[in-house]
């Protein structure tokens, strides 16, 4: 569900805001190149996962705030800091560039608007989440 709510985000940035062309084809097949980057990240917290014997293992600034738990708004904030999530902003950003034909600054600015607009989304709905507990 997350790559096509990140490709209708990249399609309207692309397509409508900034007035370019390129089909959902192409915008679905780049958002889902950069989603097989957490399928790397997974990999590589497995080993560190049964060696702490822990589910919380994190790749981001959300390890200085672990005491506080998965579900908290810091945490959240912090975890979207991950390298694989700014790798994928990258890759997502150069995939855009090329369809799009546009300098890569713009490819990475569609990126940025697109998934991280769902990760903002996310830390909002936590943070909305968290105000009834």
């Amino acid at each position: 569900m997350t790559p096509l709510l990140i490709a209708a985000l990249a399609l309207f940035w692309g397509n409508f805001v900034f007035g370019l062309k390129a089909s959902f084809k192409q915008v679905l097949s780049v958002v889902l190149f950069g989603e097989f980057l957490f399928a790397i990240g997974l990999m590589a917290h497995l080993p560190i996962m049964f060696a702490k014997d822990t589910f919380q293992v994190t790749f981001s600034p959300a390890v200085l705030v672990s005491e506080l738990g998965i579900q908290s708004f810091w945490y959240t904030l912090l975890d979207k800091f991950s390298i694989f999530n700014i790798w994928e902003i990258i890759v997502a950003g150069i995939g855009f560039s090329v369809f799009y034909k546009v300098p890569r600054n713009k490819g990475y600015l569609i990126s940025v608007l697109s998934v991280g607009g769902v990760s903002a989304l996310h830390v909002i709905a936590t943070g909305i989440g968290m105000l009834f507990k």
